[in-house]
């Protein structure tokens, strides 16, 4: 960490200080000894915005040339810690984005930790590689995220003139391929009889997610942080409309920004959903009465039995005894064979066949019980292939699904009707008479 405390982080910050004046300076990172956040000496430039922004690169370059003067022996290992704690501070990457990257980052550390920046080669790499996958058994996907995530900490690391070229992004490396992943999409005649389930009055909420999820793709983050200002009902055909801008990934954390720049976006929907959304909107308002809220523009489309954010977790708790119990997915033990869904108290707790919650004093043997059916995240792909399949176009599709390029959802989807193969032979048949 000594070595590459003082390396600038992002573009800086340009202030200004009256007229034609300006204040520049940089975050250089974290001082290994207090543990906090340092910035440069601010300069002074006299000028345009445009001169600011000029005479700031250059600084930016000094800090990097003083900062790197002595990284010879600067090794991955340290780097990628330094690499990680800057995006850690950084506003522009998601919290979440930083903890699903820590496991990736540990294997580089195990692999290659030990390797100065200068020294790493193509030929350590592709050893590494051959390595992860004989001996410690890596598939395809863990060798294709560790590979992607190297090739973005040693672009940065070029970047910052540690070295001079990327060695992950050797044309004589051929990057592995990650697995296709099968994804289950619901039938028509699946999805009508999904939403259809007889369902209590109190799961009404915990219900309308699905509806929602169904009608228009949208990601559980997205529809768990819909507000009723991102709702745009209307009893008038064809003018219903909901804004995705926003996700709830923790309810601890609140709500953050959508997964991808593209993923804020307008989706229609159609009347029968609006019509019920609607309804639900008059219902939640009576039911927050009852425990003295009132309801706003702010308040969550999905709540909890106490009116209040809908955890994410708790949703999924909820979403797999639902589908157990109307025949869209099943618990089973080790060994495969269904049980019984887990038993749970008024809190939520796993407790034993006598409802006492497991603890020191109470060491019966817990079954060890597995979720196989239906996931949440599917509903989304049964929308997305639902278009598809009749006849919407893939950059509609793209546009809907957030995706950030129309190719990722061709290289999901494409494959996923093979009737449109046999429709395209039967053309190419009949042209050929």
């Amino acid at each position: 960490m000594a070595h590459t405390f003082g390396i600038p982080i992002g573009n800086g910050t340009i202030e200004k200080r009256g007229k034609n004046r300006w204040r520049v300076r940089f975050n250089i990172g974290m001082d290994p000894k207090t543990g906090k956040y340092v910035y440069s000496p601010a300069r002074t430039v006299q000028g345009s915005k445009t001169d600011a922004r000029r005479a700031a690169d250059e600084y930016k370059a000094e800090l990097i040339r003083m900062a790197t003067e002595d990284s010879s022996d600067l090794t991955l290992a340290e780097y990628v810690d330094s690499w990680q704690e800057a995006r850690i501070a950084s506003p522009d990457v998601k919290p979440a984005t930083c903890k699903r990257d820590e496991p990736v980052l540990a294997r580089i550390k195990r692999y290659l930790g030990k390797r100065t920046l200068e020294s790493l080669t193509v030929k350590d790499i592709k050893s590494t590689y051959v390595r992860a996958t004989t001996r410690d058994g890596l598939s395809a996907s863990q060798l294709h995220m560790l590979h992607q995530k190297l090739k973005q900490v040693l672009d940065d690391a070029v970047a910052e003139g540690l070295i001079q070229s990327n060695p992950a992004a050797n044309k004589s490396l051929r990057a592995p391929r990650p697995e296709c992943t099968s994804r289950r999409s619901l039938s028509a005649t699946e999805s009508r009889r999904l939403v259809l389930c007889p369902h209590d009055t109190c799961e009404e909420s915990r219900f309308m997610a699905i509806v929602i999820a169904l009608a228009t793709g949208a990601r559980r983050g997205e529809v768990l942080g819909l507000q009723w200002k991102h709702l745009h009902l209307s009893e008038t055909p064809g003018t219903s409309y909901i804004i995705i801008e926003q996700q709830l990934v923790k309810k601890s954390r609140g709500y953050e920004r959508p997964k991808t720049r593209r993923s804020a976006r307008r989706l229609g929907i159609d009347d029968e959903t609006a019509a019920r959304l609607l309804s639900w909107r008059d219902e939640q308002a009576r039911f927050l009465a009852a425990l003295g809220i009132e309801q706003t523009p702010e308040t969550p489309v999905i709540i909890d039995s106490d009116g209040e954010t809908q955890d994410p977790d708790n949703y999924y708790t909820w979403f797999t005894r639902f589908c157990e119990k109307h025949g869209f997915g099943m618990f089973v033990d080790d060994e495969g064979n269904r049980v019984a869904p887990p038993r749970l108290n008024e809190h939520g707790f796993p407790v034993d066949d006598d409802g006492r919650p497991y603890s020191r004093s109470n060491r019966r043997k817990r079954v060890r019980r597995h979720y196989v059916g239906l996931r949440f995240h599917e509903l989304r792909h049964t929308n997305i292939s639902l278009m598809i399949a009749n006849g919407v176009d893939f950059r509609t599709a793209s546009e809907r699904a957030g995706h950030s390029k129309v190719s990722t959802t061709m290289d999901i989807y494409s494959h996923a009707f093979p009737e449109n193969d046999r429709a395209a032979a039967d053309v190419i048949g009949k042209l050929l008479g």
